[in-house]
């Protein structure tokens, strides 16, 4: 009898006040993190962990997978489709709030939360501008000091895109030569985020003195990098008698390139890199990340 009555009471409550729809619990929770955000006090101590933010990260997180098992046909849902359009600037905010890493450990939040988006949604459209362009701003921040804290994560996010570039080799153009020349552009967070999250980059610097962060890094780290075998000009091709010149000349035709000499592919540049770090796990997963793309199709 007390079940029926409150089974009543519920309809009565639905009736007049209708359960909030997924696109509603999904702008809720944006809400609260920008409100946390904009009433913050940079004096505060108190760890991202001990604040509701992974909270409402994780509940937007799923919003967007659960409703993209809903879908049919290859449609994108309200929730992911806000994101794609900017209505909710969260992939937007994710580079600030890891730029600042305020409070402690936003960092690490907002790089796995990137990460298990990307992994977690079957279409995660990266090939679209809104968010390709937060995802670099992300790996231009990857790496800034040797033995960052963040080392885990920074390299699980780009490992994430190699596997995805995999499975789509013309991504690799978002993370070739274009992108590397706009790096000063990708560094500026765009105004309309900085006041939605106003918090200033946090300048890191490793501890002074500590042989443990002494890394010894490549003058160069952004070299070129060619992902298939090629001839060298200078050791063959003016090497050796006329026929052989013909002969190498010919072999050197042969060889199919994916990039131009001049282009870098910044996923490679970083993730060799993380080749120093002193956590073995990094190592391996940066080599993992390597293997991916350097089994990209040559066409």
């Amino acid at each position: 009898m007390f079940s029926r009555f409150s089974d009543a009471l519920q309809t009565a409550a639905d009736v007049l006040a209708p359960p909030a729809t997924r696109l509603e619990d999904f702008e809720y929770h944006w809400k609260m993190i920008l409100n946390f955000y904009q009433n913050y006090d940079d004096s505060t101590k108190v760890h991202i962990e001990d604040t509701r933010i992974p909270h409402h990260l994780h509940q937007m997180l799923q919003l967007i997978v659960e409703e993209e098992k809903e879908q049919h046909g290859g449609t994108v849902g309200g929730c992911l489709e806000a994101v794609v359009n900017r209505k909710i600037c969260l992939l937007d905010a994710l580079p600030a709030i890891a730029a600042a890493d305020r409070p402690p450990g936003a960092r690490a939040l907002a790089l796995n939360t990137a990460t298990q988006l990307l992994r977690r949604t079957r279409q995660p459209c990266v090939n679209s501008a809104s968010v390709f362009r937060p995802l670099q701003r992300m790996l231009i921040q990857c790496n800034e000091i040797p033995a960052s804290p963040t080392e885990k994560e920074e390299v699980e996010l780009l490992l994430t895109l190699c596997g995805l570039v995999r499975k789509e080799p013309g991504l690799a153009n978002i993370f070739t030569t274009p992108f590397v020349e706009d790096k000063a552009s990708l560094l500026t967070i765009p105004e309309d985020i900085q006041k939605l999250i106003p918090i200033k980059k946090l300048k890191m610097q490793p501890p002074k003195k500590n042989p443990l962060f002494e890394v010894e890094l490549p003058a160069n780290p952004l070299r070129n990098v060619s992902i298939i075998r090629t001839c060298s000009r200078d050791e063959h091709c003016h090497t050796g008698s006329s026929s052989s010149m013909a002969d190498e000349n010919a072999s050197c035709k042969s060889q199919k390139t994916v990039y131009d000499d001049n282009d870098k592919f910044l996923l490679i540049d970083l993730l060799l890199s993380y080749l120093n770090s002193a956590d073995n796990q990094v190592v391996l997963r940066a080599c993992e990340g390597i293997m991916i793309v350097s089994s990209l199709p040559e066409d």
